[in-house]
This record gives structure tokens, sequence and C-alpha cells, in this order.
């Protein structure tokens, strides 16, 4: 994964009330987050649980990691999050890549994190199943790099003036980590004074 992206998905989460005989409404879910790789707990910001394309996680239960754990709390905006009966919700999680951001990084779910759920009609505390996950590890690495060297530049020789065609230069263009779109490069004669790249 590069560094520097906004809202990356990290893991997505079934919430699934098929079998159940009632509306269910989650206030939150703590989610397991593990960093490793020489990576920080607070390399990830802006954390959120998203329904489809809306944030349901916003302003101050954004959550801003500061260390690693089987439960890290997101709640619900308002009054919390409605699961119809006989449907289920898909919950994404993401969170912001800053630039400087090294190492490995996975959000799961710990089955003994205990979500606070419960009946909407009744009010009745919900039984939840739950099913373990570390998660997918996520290895963040820095954005795009190219590399240039020389790939059988010919040696010196002498051309008869006028001759088209010459080759002067070969070069190897590399890349790592993604896709490099190189636009233009600039060559320079060996004696500076007679041009400009």
């Amino acid at each position: 994964v590069l560094a520097g992206q906004t809202q990356f998905t990290f893991a997505n989460y079934i919430l699934d009330a098929s079998a159940s005989g009632e509306d269910i409404k989650f206030t939150n879910l703590p989610l397991k987050y593990t960093v490793g790789g020489g990576g920080l707990a607070t390399g990830l910001t802006n954390c959120q649980l998203y329904n489809g394309a809306t944030s349901i996680t916003t302003g101050s239960n954004v959550v801003n990691p500061t260390t690693a754990g089987p439960s890290l709390m997101f709640t619900f905006d308002g009054t919390g999050l409605i699961v119809p009966k006989g449907t289920a919700k898909f919950l994404a999680l993401k969170c912001d890549i800053p630039a400087t951001t090294p190492g490995t990084y996975a959000w799961g779910y710990d089955v003994s994190s205990n979500p606070v759920a419960f009946g909407a009609t009744s009010g009745q505390s919900a039984t939840i199943i739950e099913n373990g996950s570390m998660g997918q590890t996520m290895t963040i690495v820095q954005p795009g790099q190219y590399f240039v060297t020389d790939d059988s530049t010919p040696g010196y020789r002498i051309v008869n003036a006028g001759q088209t065609g010459v080759l002067l230069t070969r070069l190897k263009f590399s890349a790592l980590y993604e896709a490099i779109d190189i636009r233009q490069i600039k060559f320079l004669l060996s004696d500076v004074g007679l041009n400009t790249p």
C-alpha cells in the first residue's frame, strides 16, 4: 500500500441480523488493531467506519489511534446503527496514511470485544455471535520511485558529419512500487557552455 493516501480501506465487517427476530441497534464496534514492521500505532489517522459511501463515525467519533490493541472503540454517530432484522450491514474501515508512515498495519476483530448491541424495539441485550480475525496485513511503502541507469551506451567513436541516426546513449528506466509516468527528460552535453538542458 502506498503511503500518502486518504481513506484507504483496511478491512470490511459484516453485522448480520438475518436470523434476528427484531432490528438490532449497535452503539459501538470495538476493533482489533495490530502494528508491526517498525510501524507506529499513531501511523494511521482519521479512521472511520463507512456504511456504503457514508461515514457513520464522524466528528468526535473519528478515531486517531494512539495505541494498538484488541478493542479500539468506534462509536457510531447519533443514537447508533440499526441493522434491520433479516438483513446485514457491510461496513468498511478506512484510514488516512500519512506520507511518512512506515511498517505494517492490520484491522481485525477480537472475539472478546463485546460490542454494545440490543433489540431496537425490546431494548434487551442482543446475543452476539462473534467471529475473530487478525485482519489482512497491509505493508506501507513510500510513493513510487524510479531509477535511471546506463544501458550499454556506446563508447567513444568518430562519426561522419551529417550522419543521422547516431546512437549517443542508452538509458534504462526502472519503476518501484507503482507505475511511473515520465513526461520529460533533460539532456546536457558534456560541455555545458555549448548548450542548455
